[in-house]
């Protein structure tokens, strides 16, 4: 189709011009894509995290952070049922971090014996490196108090950001007790790994036996978390509605874009009726230049948004870009050019070739 490239090429401006309406949609999708995917991810990044084939939890607990404790010690009682291998104790709440000058920070104390990321020592702690500013951390070890318990940081992880403003410490199951005050058999979540061939099976039992407490999958729980955060709380509703917009708008960008194009070109279009061409070959040519138009705004929109991106995650670590994203993105622009041509194709076609005559 050398007729559509001459078009679209023959008023450099105006190329340019549909080509950064293009790419500045594509751009604004990719970086609000990227912020719900991110917030997303971070919703349930703990619990994604931990080897363990179901959860056990008090009813109704919406998401890992706001879980309130067991009101008894339900270990012994889970562990008798058939097919369960493994059961382990995690407790988790809220507490005042201490920086070095005096002022105080929200954290979320994560304790477990062998679900985190690393092994700890008794009175020891584990921050992701993100946190580090926001903590007054500057050096490793250091020395930090959390609810007016001393403990030493050594160690630092990555790919655990806070995305609520309160920063995630991990630590032993015996000074996360302390920290959150609870008794010596305290807990908010038991993690069973079971018989994986009997998994649906083990869970149901599980859930007879103690039927006042919600037993779910890893990715049951973990989607629970996603739905939890991305719709019921403000933070998610928000990014929600901003990413939704950024598609709408994204959306009437690549359409006005495509449609402004062809009927700038509506003279050519009469010429060529006027010379016979065929409604077929219109239609090519106009799909054609959507299409080309498309697909060099959406690759530079892309191009654009891997650096800003990058920028970005250094005041929001969480931001996430998955490849699906990307892809998604791309057909999705594709198919918006076409969708778009289909509209600028009527008036292409519906245009007297006799204009072309008229003074």
């Amino acid at each position: 189709m050398r007729l559509a490239f001459r078009n679209i090429v023959h008023d450099r401006l105006r190329f340019a011009l549909t080509i950064s309406g293009i790419a500045f949609s594509a751009f604004l999708m990719m970086f609000q894509g990227s912020l719900l995917a991110g917030f997303e991810r971070a919703a349930s990044r703990v619990i994604d995290s931990i080897d363990a084939d179901l959860w056990v939890m008090p009813r109704g607990v919406q998401a890992f952070d706001f879980a309130p404790p067991m009101r008894s010690d339900y270990s012994g009682i889970v562990r008798g049922v058939p097919g369960v291998r493994t059961v382990e104790k995690i407790a988790t709440g809220f507490a005042f971090w201490q920086r070095p000058d005096g002022t105080r920070k929200t954290v979320v104390v994560i304790g477990s014996e062998s679900a985190l990321p690393t092994i700890l020592l008794p009175e020891s702690a584990l921050i992701d490196v993100s946190d580090f500013g926001a903590l007054g951390i500057r050096e490793l070890p250091a020395d930090i108090e959390i609810n007016s318990h001393r403990r030493r940081i050594g160690q630092s992880v990555q790919g655990f950001g806070s995305f609520l403003g309160s920063p995630y410490v991990f630590g032993t199951l015996r000074d996360a007790r302390t920290c959150l005050d609870l008794k010596e058999d305290g807990a908010m979540f038991l993690l069973i790994r079971a018989d994986g061939r009997k998994l649906a099976a083990v869970q149901a039992a599980l859930q007879d036996r103690v039927p006042e407490l919600d037993v779910l999958s890893k990715a049951q729980f973990a989607a629970r978390a996603r739905a939890y955060w991305t719709t019921q709380t403000g933070a998610g509703g928000a990014l929600l509605t901003a990413a939704v917009l950024g598609f709408l708008v994204g959306v009437l960008i690549v359409s006005q874009t495509v449609y402004a194009t062809t009927l700038e070109n509506i003279e050519e279009f009469a010429t060529l009726k006027a010379l016979g061409a065929t409604r077929l070959y219109i239609v090519g040519i106009v799909a054609m230049q959507a299409l080309v138009s498309a697909v060099l705004g959406c690759a530079a929109g892309m191009l654009l948004s891997i650096p800003v991106i990058n920028l970005a995650r250094r005041a929001i670590s969480w931001i996430y870009t998955p490849w699906q994203l990307a892809a998604v993105l791309a057909a999705a622009t594709l198919i918006l050019a076409i969708l778009a041509s289909i509209a600028a194709v009527r008036a292409a076609l519906t245009v007297e070739p006799g204009r072309v005559f008229h003074a």
